[in-house]
């Protein structure tokens, strides 16, 4: 777990140990990897225990880069509010 940064260990190790515990349903993990806030990243990883399948005999990993997805929602998430408190100052 060398690519995992310290401070996401211990979450790495609790989401690869539930894994085997659930074969063939899928578990999320989302982790930051990366230094300072201009270059930190947000990850989210699928896992499956698949060991069953003939096909695939093992457990199965897809991580993909979900940082700009976070920071659309945030700003959704922050335009929401200003319109619920904008409406709110109306009536």
């Amino acid at each position: 777990m060398q690519f995992v940064p310290e401070s996401e260990r211990e979450g790495w190790a609790t989401f690869l140990r539930a894994l085997p515990g659930e074969p063939g349903h899928p578990r999320a993990h989302t982790w930051r990897i990366g230094h300072g806030t201009n270059n930190e990243r947000l990850i989210e990883t699928i896992g499956q225990d698949l060991r069953a399948e003939v096909a695939v005999g093992g457990i199965v990993l897809n991580s993909r880069d979900v940082t700009e997805r976070a920071t659309l929602e945030d700003r959704l998430r922050q335009a929401q509010k200003l319109e619920v408190a904008g409406r709110l100052r109306h009536c």
